[in-house]
């Protein structure tokens, strides 16, 4: 990522395009666009209050659980190679947000 870089400036009327937010921009900068101007990006899926989304945010949690220690296993090795599995659970983890967004639901990070 050049350390310059900067999204376009966000304008009433003017067309989003969300490959703005993507590529070029590191983890913190997404964020940090989240963060401070969540609210003139576009909503993704509505939200509803719903109880239909059970099993998709059952696996969500299994799925987070699962992240959470191959971080962990990950951070606590020598060198800064993450373990062979890491990419393999954050893909795991996506996938389970996304199920449950498309339930119509608000995705809830819980650990029981």
């Amino acid at each position: 990522m050049r350390a310059d870089f900067r999204p376009p400036k966000l304008e009433e009327g003017k067309e989003f395009h969300s490959g703005w937010f993507k590529g070029d921009m590191s983890h913190y900068h997404k964020f940090s666009t989240l963060l401070y101007h969540h609210k003139k990006l576009p909503e993704v899926y509505p939200v509803y209050d719903t109880k239909e989304v059970f099993n998709e945010q059952l696996h969500l949690e299994n799925e987070y659980k699962s992240f959470l220690r191959e971080m962990n296993k990950s951070f606590s090795t020598d060198g800064p190679e993450m373990t062979q599995q890491f990419t393999h659970k954050m893909f795991g983890l996506a996938s389970a947000i996304i199920a449950v967004w498309q339930k119509g639901a608000c995705p809830q990070f819980i650990i029981r």
